[in-house]
């Protein structure tokens, strides 16, 4: 501090106020400093009670969350941000799972499993919904399980190109085969074990399935495996198709597997993304937002790496573990369970980039312009800095304030020795 004070001239040491008001910029410039390190353009939508998959209506700009504790599904619009509907399957021990839009049906498939008063199994169902009615237009059966198996994971991926919708079925290691026109199952295959999420490949006309540790690729026009990639030990989360890339991005484990469409291949393993489980893709940026828990981060399709993180942290225990990009706001929304929340974040809102020097990751803060008719708000927690900003509060009172009573006491002695003389 002395060398630091040296550097302003003798006048200005020794004047209290300045010396003040160098105490003041120091500090706000340490909190300015941490904010813009900390801070994203989040907007926080109540979504019910256990929010958990989503996915989005681009003809109706709306997204579809599976609201699991009040069995039902969740309506919730991009103009205003707010809920607008809600459909609740009235159905004894219900559990509902996954989502898919149609958009040539303008529909909303939901899966899920429920126990038929008086039966000892569960069965599998798939509903279609009207996003112009927000009515159940159709009900789909895909058999029945143990009662052991309530609750099993059932991922729906909507194939635009042979307008059918896959159901990966985790208990029993199916993929079942629903056709939107006559809303009846046409087709099934055995996937790898405990399938839990996929996708379609629009470039290769195949479906992408997650297992516990392989990838299954079927292919639409046969509906059989055609090849399987091994993801080791890791166990496969949450899985999405970039068509600009040709290539498939996998979840597992503490890093996102990268794919090519065009060999079956592991082509890329992109870490430093947590424990991820959520992920999407963003066309308009070429870029991958992965959901893991109370953080999200951006990776770069052209890098195959993290370029960017979002604090989602809101105070509470957060569980953002499901994304879904919004097309035509170029927004993206987490699905927060703990919360009870969607977090939306604009694709060109302030993120901290994030780059490697060697084993050092090194973070710095950038923000991007946006609209000032924008609906989203800078969100700052407060109370996750008062203990740092009460230590550096107290480290510029202890150094500045005996500078302040030395320099009055220099200037009283200056003024008594010219009186003297």
């Amino acid at each position: 501090m002395r060398l630091f004070l040296k550097k302003f001239p003798l006048r200005f040491r020794r004047t209290p106020v300045a010396l003040a008001l160098l105490a003041f910029l120091l500090l706000t410039s340490t909190f300015s400093t941490m904010a813009r390190a900390q801070s994203s353009s989040v907007t926080t939508i109540p979504a019910g009670n256990g929010p958990e998959a989503i996915v989005y209506d681009s003809g109706k700009g709306e997204f579809f969350v599976v609201d699991s504790s009040s069995n039902s599904v969740a309506i919730i619009s991009d103009a205003s941000n707010a809920l607008v509907g809600n459909i609740t399957l009235r159905l004894p021990q219900v559990s509902l799972s996954g989502l898919a839009y149609d958009s040539a049906k303008s529909e909303v498939f939901v899966s899920y499993t429920y126990r038929p008063s008086g039966s000892s199994q569960a069965d599998v169902m798939v509903s279609a919904i009207s996003d112009s009615t927000n009515n159940i237009v159709a009900n789909i059966s895909l058999g029945t399980l143990p009662f052991a198996n309530l609750g099993t994971t059932l991922s729906l991926a909507y194939d635009s190109g042979k307008s059918e919708l896959f159901v990966a079925i985790e208990a029993n290691d199916t993929v079942g085969v629903i056709s939107d026109a006559s809303n009846t199952i046409v087709g099934k295959t055995i996937a790898g074990q405990q399938p839990y999420s996929s996708t379609y490949d629009s470039g290769k006309g195949e479906i992408f399935v997650a297992n516990s540790n392989t990838v299954s690729v079927i292919s639409d026009s046969s509906n059989q495996v055609v090849a399987n990639v091994s993801l080791g030990s890791n166990e496969a989360q949450q899985v999405v198709y970039d068509p600009s890339k040709g290539e498939v991005f996998v979840a597992e484990g503490a890093q996102i597997a990268v794919i090519s469409d065009g060999s079956n291949k592991i082509i890329a393993n992109i870490s430093g993304v947590g424990s991820p489980e959520g992920i999407a893709y963003d066309p308009s940026k070429g870029e991958l937002f992965v959901a893991a828990g109370s953080e999200a981060y951006v990776i770069s399709d052209q890098s195959n790496a993290v370029v960017g993180t979002i604090n989602l942290n809101s105070g509470s225990a957060v569980g953002a573990y499901h994304v879904s990009y919004d097309s035509s706001k170029s927004e993206v929304a987490f699905s927060d369970f703990y919360a009870n929340t969607l977090s939306v974040v604009s694709d060109s809102a302030s993120v901290t980039s994030s780059s490697t020097t060697g084993s050092t990751r090194v973070s710095t803060s950038t923000t991007s312009s946006s609209s000032p008719s924008s609906s989203l708000s800078i969100s700052i927690s407060l109370g996750a800095y008062l203990p740092v900003i009460g230590v550096v509060a107290l480290a510029v009172i202890v150094t500045c304030v005996p500078i302040i009573l030395m320099s009055r006491k220099s200037a009283r002695s200056a003024t008594d020795a010219q009186e003297l003389g």
